[in-house]
């Protein structure tokens, strides 16, 4: 009977990996000033992009602006590089063992955090709006998967 039951299909089955709720508890732990420039036409740049990334052990948060540039903070609020990667918003960045892909305006392109350098692509298959996300693939980490509104 016991094996009965184990193998009868209409039983509900649930998964040994889900536990029971969990109680999250958060702290305040830095604040900091971001170094967001001005726009061409005289107006306070907005944070249009966060992320948290490590790079050979060391922690990062990028932070994206409405006119541009991507600013990279240690763990501890320090200015760790600042780099214009576009005259237009930077629109998403995404972090996966520590390569780094950003889109911005038409165009996308990844951070190298040792160096301190962004390296863009334009892609020509992309007419219009161009690209609108682009991720690491998991699978293999020099394939990037790219998205478009077509």
């Amino acid at each position: 009977e016991q094996r009965r039951r184990v193998t009868n299909p209409e039983e509900e089955k649930v998964s040994t990996h889900l536990g029971s709720p969990s109680n999250i508890t958060a702290q305040f732990h830095l604040a900091t000033r971001i170094p967001l420039g001005n726009s061409s036409d005289g107006r306070r740049a907005q944070l249009t992009a966060f992320v948290m990334t490590a790079n050979q052990g060391v922690k990062y948060f990028l932070l994206g602006d409405s006119v541009g540039w991507i600013s990279v903070l240690t763990r501890n609020g320090t200015l760790h590089e600042r780099l214009r990667v576009s005259s237009g918003a930077v629109t998403r960045i995404n972090a996966h063992l520590g390569n780094v892909v950003y889109v911005a305006g038409n165009q996308w392109g990844m951070l190298d955090l040792e160096k301190g350098t962004a390296r863009a692509y334009n892609c020509y298959k992309y007419p219009g709006t161009g690209v609108l996300d682009a991720v690491t693939d998991t699978a293999q980490q020099t394939r990037i998967i790219a998205a478009d509104l077509e």
